[in-house]
């Protein structure tokens, strides 16, 4: 052991506030990073093959292991260095456009090593003993919910923006500048006063707050609530897990293991509830699931820095390994139902705390209020800069028109792989559309970044939604109009395939007669799902049915449409075999369709170009 490495560690008076910012920003610079490598890989696997890409996911997550290389480092140094490489990473993504894939595949790996070298080399020992370790972590987790929340949920890396990239470098400057301020707390080489366990724990307890509990996606498309809403049920659920966190290293034995049941039935469930329930589970899960989580840090002694490396890397290939699960039952299903992935990571991190004896006193309620209360004026003041900010809703009709857009947007990511809403609202503003009917909108799905993308055209566009959920909650159909819009119908397809599809219905009123939209994503050539949708159709005039049929000009199913007197718009004005797809495979690559009733006449057609999805959108303008 080095001496002066024992002596300043012991000679060192940690300031806990200071240390939970410290922790803070590391936690926001890495889930924004790490965010990065998602879409990329869905781009390959989409490309390629989704086992390789998963393959290749899962060796980025093990980079942590990387940190044992850190061994003959000087701690102060190597603190330093691991938070100077995360902040590197951060600022340097957020300058490279397009990201390439293996770039993104590095720069992840790079960000999660440099993050391990600074766990393991950082001395924690104050934050554990004043409870403060777990507060801080929630407190990063809270930031960069709001952070997302102030860019519509798209993450900085993504972004062309200036204040993305000011917010971006300060985050990296103030990283790095409190790292070197406290590399004194850096620790020795065999202790930092945390057990290695808490690593692993810490792991399936971010699969939670990524896929659930931080996503505001997932809390405003499976409540049905507005965009603020989402994200103040957010951040509320984060004020009560720092109450939790202390709350949890007290109770006892018996009653942790009460929490511990409450909390893996809760994460069973928190999928299948709706409603305003969801706020409720929410809330009341990231409570629980925070004070278990808080409880496996109290009373450990100083582990080897090589367990806290090992252990480093099995949290966070066991977090990729859950979201893999989690996201791969969409379309392969999992052998048990999918809401054992949720609560199978509530069950790793009860299974920590059970293990631990409980801790604390009073007096250490104290220590986590500036966490407490940083986090509680986020909850206030994130939901009133967003009601301010949020543009009116505009109508710029033209009398005897209706300009509409039919696009299969992919979650917004690019046959590049980069996540780009910004180039889906440009594509659709190129014709000033008053609706537009989308297929494929995420909101909250790992492999799009968790954006919620519904929520994010609505205030880009100025145009109020009808979402419709499709493979889940968090995946589906919508209708985006700026004249009044009112729902018809809604609902799912006959199952015909791995995917489950949905349809919507809406009435669009213009002067004069309303005209109704209907929108779906139907599977490869399914005749039975193009029929249930015709069926659940009533009107007969001023219609308007679009989406993602999945069948060439060739294939009978056009006549499902086309013998109730529905005509397709491209076939109608000019060649019916130009392309839809944006990386055609055949001559006649058309999965994308626009039908209309006769009472409407098409007095202008325009096929998108460009890559921000792998269709091109269709624009039509109708006179009335």
């Amino acid at each position: 052991m080095d001496r002066r490495d024992g002596a300043r560690a012991e000679e060192t008076v940690s300031i806990p506030g200071r240390g939970q910012v410290l922790v803070a920003l590391l936690v926001v610079a890495v889930a924004q990073v790490a965010r990065v490598l998602f879409p990329i890989m869905y781009e390959i696997g989409e490309d390629w093959n989704f086992v390789l890409a998963g393959l290749v996911a899962m060796a980025t997550f093990a980079a942590p292991v990387i940190a044992l290389a850190a061994t003959r480092i000087e701690a102060a140094t190597a603190v330093t260095a691991g938070a100077a490489i995360v902040a590197g990473v951060l600022v340097g993504l957020r300058l490279i456009d397009p990201i390439p894939a293996w770039l993104a595949v590095v720069a992840v790996g790079a960000a999660l090593a440099g993050a391990t070298i600074f766990i393991a080399r950082f001395s924690f020992t104050e934050l554990v003993r004043s409870g403060s370790l777990v507060p801080a972590i929630v407190f990063g987790l809270a930031g960069d919910a709001a952070l997302r929340a102030a860019f519509g949920t798209w993450d900085l890396v993504w972004q062309s923006s200036a204040a993305s990239l000011v917010i971006a470098v300060l985050i990296a400057v103030a990283l790095v500048g409190l790292a070197v301020r406290d590399a004194g707390m850096s620790r020795r080489k065999d202790g930092s006063g945390l057990a290695p366990s808490f690593w692993i724990g810490l792991g399936a307890y971010l699969v939670l707050q990524l896929l659930f509990l931080q996503n505001i996606a997932f809390v405003g498309s499976q409540g049905g609530f507005g965009y603020t809403a989402a994200a103040l049920t957010v951040l509320a659920g984060s004020v009560a897990a720092i109450a939790a966190a202390q709350l949890g290293r007290r109770i006892s034995a018996a009653a942790t293991s009460g929490v511990a049941g409450v909390a893996i039935l809760a994460a069973w469930g928190v999928s299948l509830i709706e409603g305003i329930f969801v706020a409720v589970i929410v809330v009341g899960l990231q409570a629980a699931v925070t004070g278990l989580l808080a409880r496996s840090v109290a009373g450990t002694v100083d582990p080897s820095w090589r367990a806290t490396v090992l252990r480093a890397t099995a949290g966070s290939v066991l977090f990729l390994a859950l979201v893999l699960l989690w996201s791969l039952d969409i379309d392969q299903p999992l052998p048990f139902p999918r809401q054992a992935v949720p609560a199978l990571a509530a069950g790793v991190v009860a299974w920590w705390a059970l293990r631990r004896p409980r801790a604390g006193s009073a007096v250490d309620w104290l220590l986590s209020a500036p966490a407490a209360a940083a986090v509680a004026l986020l909850a206030i003041v994130t939901p009133i800069a967003l009601a301010i900010a949020a543009p009116a809703l505009e109508v710029g009709f033209v009398e005897g028109e209706l300009r509409l857009v039919s696009y299969n947007v992919r979650g917004s990511v690019g046959i590049d792989g980069q996540l780009a809403p910004d180039r889906i609202v440009a594509e659709i503003r190129s014709s000033d559309a008053d609706v537009v009917i989308l297929q494929e909108v995420a909101r909250g799905w790992p492999i799009h970044g968790t954006m919620d993308l519904a929520a994010y055209l609505q205030r880009e566009l100025a145009m109020d939604y009808l979402y419709v959920a499709a493979a889940d909650g968090q995946f589906g159909n919508a209708i985006l109009s700026r004249l009044p819009m009112l729902e018809i119908d809604s609902g799912l397809l006959p199952e015909d395939g791995s995917q489950q599809r949905s349809y919507a219905i809406a009435r669009i009123a213009t002067p004069g007669e309303d005209v109704v939209v209907a929108v779906a994503h139907t599977h490869s050539r399914s005749a039975v799902q193009l029929e249930a949708l015709v069926d659940a159709i009533a009107a007969d005039s001023r219609l308007v049915v679009a989406g993602d049929f999945n069948f060439a000009p060739d294939d009978p199913e056009l006549s499902i449409f086309t013998s109730g007197g529905l005509v397709d718009v491209i076939g109608a004005t000019g060649d019916p075999c130009r392309t839809t797809s944006a990386e055609p495979t055949s001559d006649c690559d058309r999965p994308d369709w626009v039908f209309v009733t006769s009472d409407m006449t098409v007095n202008e057609l325009r096929i998108g170009s460009g890559g921000a999805s792998d269709h091109l959108a269709i624009h039509v303008t109708l006179e009335l």
